[in-house]
């Protein structure tokens, strides 16, 4: 088993750090990773999965439970509208960027994300160590897939619903580099030295504290074990990949797509 890594938060569910991960991505996505040496974070309401960042049924039912301190809450509808227009605000002030956990390359994966452009290949250690210097504080961790029905999650930690999924969503394998920003707007009651995340709701949000993602600096060498190609280019689109990764001076490997290989009869 691999070392853990000691500053790891609470929430956070620790990868292996030297299994391999797997990042699909389109063309487009590629060229812009490599001039920009920046991985794009997506906000977290972007996504298509409704359920992203949301909570489970079971902390739902206990909702009025669990936020009655709040100093705003006046009665039961207040204490409902609080608590889901705050965890619908955390999503907008997550960010994400995924990668899918496998020894080898998946052809559900090609078909799902992008089997018109490549894989890049890596590691979760070798993820860490490449944003290590980007200044941005990014956590990894695997994506538990839960019941959302049955099973409650520990909804006082910010990470918490963003490193949980449902089960039907299980064979993505899911590894997340996660970043969590707050606007520069704080209750002057609060301590800047606490841990937990001032979030603004309702009518505090202001179009003015969003932005659709966030590109963290990446060092491309110590990312890139190796890059795959999609089964569904041919040559020609190889050629470009490597004319490009030139460019950049990387030296990288391209392997053409298993799934790419002719049957033996």
């Amino acid at each position: 088993m691999s070392e853990s890594i000691d500053d790891i938060p609470d929430g956070i569910f620790e990868p292996e750090w030297d299994t391999p991960i797997w990042r699909y991505i389109t063309f487009y996505q590629f060229v812009s990773l490599l001039k920009r040496n920046a991985l794009y974070f997506n906000r977290a309401d972007g996504f298509s999965d409704p359920f992203e960042g949301s909570l489970p049924l079971p902390n739902t039912n206990e909702r009025q439970e669990i936020i009655e301190e709040f100093e705003r809450a006046k009665t039961a509808d207040d204490v409902d509208e609080i608590a889901s227009s705050a965890y619908e605000t955390y999503r907008k002030f997550t960010f994400l960027n995924c990668w899918h956990i496998r020894d080898r390359e998946s052809a559900f994966m090609w078909e799902l994300y992008s089997d018109q452009g490549i894989a890049i290949k890596s590691t979760a250690r070798k993820l860490r160590e490449s944003i290590e210097n980007s200044h941005t504080d990014v956590q990894i961790s695997r994506v538990n897939y839960i019941d959302y029905e049955e099973k409650k999650i520990d909804e006082e930690d910010t990470y918490s619903p963003f490193v949980h999924k449902r089960l039907s969503y299980s064979n993505e394998k899911e590894l997340r580099a996660i970043i969590q920003e707050t606007p520069n707007v704080r209750p002057q009651r609060e301590s800047s030295e606490s841990r937990e995340l001032y979030i603004p709701i309702g009518s505090d949000v202001t179009d003015s504290m969003l932005v659709p993602g966030k590109f963290v600096s990446v060092k491309l060498d110590e990312l890139i074990s190796e890059i795959y190609i999609s089964p569904a280019r041919g040559g020609k689109f190889e050629e470009l990949v490597k004319m490009l990764i030139d460019e950049n001076g990387l030296d990288v490997e391209i392997t053409r797509s298993e799934l790419d290989s002719d049957p033996v009869y």
